[in-house]
């Protein structure tokens, strides 16, 4: 039988590598006591109690989200909707990443009637949105973004980066595009920025549910109307 490799998520990490200290430690004839285990506690309480061996920062927001939104990793929007909910209502639980998640669109003027947000992920099919009030809320963040730069940096380039890499890669799209793409069964989406031949800034949002057929044919057919649209305007 071939050997196949198997990505998953690690539903513990800290407590991965305490098991795999743990077993070095043991292989190197160290007696340890007790089963290897993690438990979360703030830096506060961990004073006094601990021994710290190591500490890791996580890389900055902004540079977690250029992955995400380069390689469309939905584990890191999972965890980062957790995150929204423990900075902002003290509870990191997905429940609480939507409540934020809802109350910014809210005060964005974002109408989300029609529109169901139930957890972080992409591919969830219990989510849903309409490409209208996408590009209002793409609109919002460029003129009401604090850190709108950042975002805009972290959509792929057409043709060059991430998910784009194989798409739109017409010249008429060099240095003219950058957006996220998304996509599962039946359904391919596009949203983001582009810049006319003459100059005029655009904003688009596309999703196109239930086809049938190649979803390179749906690509084809985005690509050929936003290529118009650059050269008309």
């Amino acid at each position: 039988m071939d050997d196949f490799v198997l990505k998953a998520s690690i539903a513990d990490p800290p407590r991965l590598i305490a098991k795999m200290i743990n077993k070095k430690l043991e292989s190197a004839g160290i007696i340890v006591s007790g089963e290897p285990t993690t438990t979360r506690l703030e830096m506060e309480s961990i004073t006094g109690k601990f021994v710290m061996i190591t500490e890791t920062f996580s890389p900055p927001v902004a540079k977690i989200i250029e992955v995400l939104n380069h390689e469309s990793v939905n584990l890191y929007a999972e965890h980062l909707i957790k995150e929204l909910g423990k900075k902002y209502r003290k509870t990191g639980s997905t429940a609480a990443g939507v409540e934020v998640i809802k109350d910014f669109l809210n005060n964005a003027g974002i109408k989300t009637d029609g529109m169901f947000i139930e957890d972080g992920s992409g591919l969830s099919p219990v989510n849903s949105i309409n490409s209208k009030e996408l590009v209002n809320l793409l609109y919002y963040m460029k003129i009401n973004g604090r850190y709108f730069s950042e975002y805009f940096s972290s959509l792929p380039d057409a043709g060059k980066e991430g998910t784009l890499k194989n798409y739109f890669r017409d010249p008429v799209f060099e240095s003219r595009l950058k957006a996220k793409s998304g996509s599962m069964t039946r359904v391919k989406s596009y949203a983001g920025y582009f810049t006319t031949q003459s100059g005029k800034q655009m904003i688009f949002s596309i999703i196109v549910n239930n086809f049938s057929g190649p979803s390179n044919n749906i690509i084809s057919h985005i690509e050929e109307l936003i290529k118009e649209i650059i050269l008309y305007k």
